[in-house]
Order: C-alpha cells, then sequence, then structure tokens
C-alpha cells in the first residue's frame, strides 16, 4: 500500500507513524502541505491535486526512530505526472511540468495537523474521498463549508464548470516553481478579499515575489489566476434561486478592476440563457443562497470567475434599479413562513 502522512511538518508522533508503515512494507512518506498545489491549468484545465516529492530531511524530524529503516525518495511512474496545455495561463503545449505528480498515486493518507488550515485540510480531504481513497480521519472531508474564494474554486473546478484557469499552494517554494510556467499577466488574488481589494496583476516573476514582500502576503492565503481578456464582466445577483438581475461592469480608463467599489462603471444588462443556467447552477452547486456571481464573457463563452457570499449590492441598486435588500427580506419572510408551516403540521 502507498501512504501519505499529511502535515505542515514532520514530528515525532509521524515519524514513529511512518517508520512503522516502511517496516511493515508499505510505501510510506510524509508530505508537507508545502509541497501540494491546487490547479485546473494541468491536464487541459481538468481540476486536480498534485505535489512535489519530498527530501529525506523534509520527511522526517528524529533521525533516532529510524533505526533500521529509511523512508523512500519516491519516483512515481510516467501515468502520474503533470502536463499542460498550451491554452490558459501556460506558454508550453502538453509538457511534462517536473517533478509534479497527480496525487491519486497514493492508496491511504493520514492528516495531521489540520487546525490551522481546516479549510485546506477539508477541501483536500473531500477531493481524495470523491476518488475513493482510504482517509483518516474521513470525516474531515465529509462537511464543507465554502468561507472564501479558494472553496468556490475547488468546488466549481471539480465539478467541471468554466472557472479561470486558476491554481493555490501553502509555500513559496511550491510557487517559485510553479511561475517559471505561467503566462503573464497574471492576477494574484487574496482568497478572503471583497470590493476589488487584496486583487492585483503581475507581469512577471519578479512582480509576483516584489508583490509579496511588498505586501507582506502569506502564499497559503492566495489564488493566482490567469489574466482574461476583457473589457468588464457581469456581476449575476442571485437570491434564492432567482436571478435579481445582472450588471455590466467597465473599468475607467486607465484602470483594469471592474469592482465598482474601485470607481468601475456599471449598467444593466439582459443575459443569455447561458449565462443565466451557469450562475443559478454554480449557487445551486454551492448549496447557497444569495450570491453574488462574477463571469466574464470572452469570445469562446463565458468563464466564472468567482462568486461573493456577502456581496455589495450599493451598485447594482444604482445601475438596475433593482431593490435588492427588499428581496433579501421577502426571502427571509417566505422561507420562514415555509419554516413554520411545517412546524405546525407535525
Amino acid at each position: 500500500m502507498k501512504i501519505a502522512i499529511i502535515g505542515m511538518n514532520p514530528y515525532y508522533e509521524s515519524d514513529r507513524i511512518l517508520y512503522e508503515a516502511l517496516k511493515k512494507g508499505h510505501e510510506a512518506v510524509f508530505l508537507s502541505k508545502r509541497r501540494i498545489v491546487e490547479t485546473n491549468f494541468f491536464n487541459g484545465g481538468k481540476f486536480g491535486i498534485y505535489f512535489t516529492p519530498p527530501t529525506t530531511e523534509e520527511q522526517i524530524k528524529f533521525p533516532e526512530v529510524f533505526t533500521d529503516k529509511q523512508p523512500l525518495l519516491i519516483t512515481p511512474p510516467k501515468e502520474f505526472q503533470a502536463e499542460i496545455e498550451q491554452k490558459g495561463m501556460l506558454g508550453k503545449k502538453m509538457v511534462s511540468v517536473k517533478n509534479h505528480f497527480d496525487i491519486n498515486y497514493f492508496d491511504a493518507f493520514l492528516f495531521r495537523e489540520i487546525s490551522k488550515t481546516l479549510e485546506w485540510s477539508t477541501i483536500l480531504a473531500h477531493y481524495l474521498l470523491s476518488h475513493n481513497k482510504t482517509l483518516v480521519d474521513e470525516k474531515i472531508g465529509k462537511e464543507m463549508y465554502y468561507k472564501s474564494k479558494h472553496g468556490t474554486f475547488y468546488k466549481t473546478s471539480s465539478d467541471g464548470y468554466p472557472y479561470a484557469k486558476t491554481f493555490a499552494v501553502t509555500s513559496e517554494l511550491s510557487l517559485l516553481q510553479l511561475l517559471d510556467y505561467m503566462k503573464y499577466p497574471l492576477i494574484v488574488k487574496k482568497s478572503e478579499s471583497s470590493k476589488g481589494k487584496g486583487v492585483f496583476k503581475c507581469s512577471s516573476k519578479k512582480d509576483v515575489l516584489e508583490l509579496l514582500r511588498t505586501e507582506e502576503l502569506k502564499v497559503g492565503d492566495l489564488l493566482f489566476q490567469e489574466c482574461i481578456d476583457y473589457m468588464g464582466d457581469v456581476r449575476v445577483f442571485v437570491v434564492g434561486q432567482k436571478i435579481l438581475g445582472a450588471m455590466r461592469r467597465e473599468p475607467q480608463e486607465g484602470q483594469w478592476k471592474g469592482n465598482v467599489a474601485q470607481g468601475a462603471n456599471a449598467y444593466p444588462i439582459d443575459i443569455t440563457p447561458e449565462v443565466q443556467k451557469l450562475a443559478l447552477d454554480v449557487v445551486r452547486l454551492q448549496n447557497a443562497e444569495i450570491r453574488g456571481v462574477d463571469i466574464m464573457l470572452p469570445k469562446s463563452g463565458p468563464v466564472l470567475i468567482e462568486t461573493n457570499s456577502a456581496p455589495q449590492f450599493r451598485g447594482f441598486e444604482s445601475s438596475t434599479g433593482v431593490n435588492v435588500a427588499a428581496e433579501i427580506v421577502q426571502y427571509i419572510e417566505e422561507k420562514h413562513a415555509k419554516l413554520s408551516n411545517s412546524q405546525n403540521k407535525s
């Protein structure tokens, strides 16, 4: 059996577990979260989770534990190697990305140290369970609450929706390796941000690294996303399963952010049935009730950028004339009435 112990850093208990697994003949490694990347730019844009093999030094904390057995330096076969395509963020066509392998190479996973990276751990665990992997404790991946853009990216991409090419990592080491494959400019955004704050455009690898330094950003809190050639985007406002309307947002001259809070121009727009369906399907997928769904409309077709769980609507109301606040109150009233009727009948 191939076993991966997942954590941020090895420590005595993980060393002991790793040692006993190796002693029983299993192929086992300690795999730091810093070695893992979640992305939809490998393999034709299909969402997947990849890793780079750890070194011996990264696997063990207490060398004295390994008295007669050493950690493995694994070399997964070619079928587990990542490949990239010409479209989207990348500039090469179907070239193997050095030292990145599909995490499905492993059969079983033991999670350690999840408290500081709870949502990240939940996403990874959910992904592994959906691929029929043995997981301890599997309850980590049983319930999912998406509190950030990171969670939205995982769920929508893994379910096949047209999400902008994106990747997320937990360490600067993995980021340095991947930035060499990127097509620039590149959008860097905080996973938990709003009103266009915490969103940056970088023209080179050097710009990304300088941004991390000057803004004191933590790599694990960021998403890295392709820059789609567009002249504005569309915000679709959904309450329940009702589309209240849509507005098109266009950056001011010389600007690139489409957020109204950043000074973008906004006006109402009629959206196609295709865009309506995408917005409603994504909200339903998230089991959400109130969402602002942001969609770009390049010539290739609608592309989902993100959804917002607490969407601002001042600009939406002024541009569309829709009373969003009244619609939300009405929705709450109707939901409460249904619940009260159900309780009375029982």
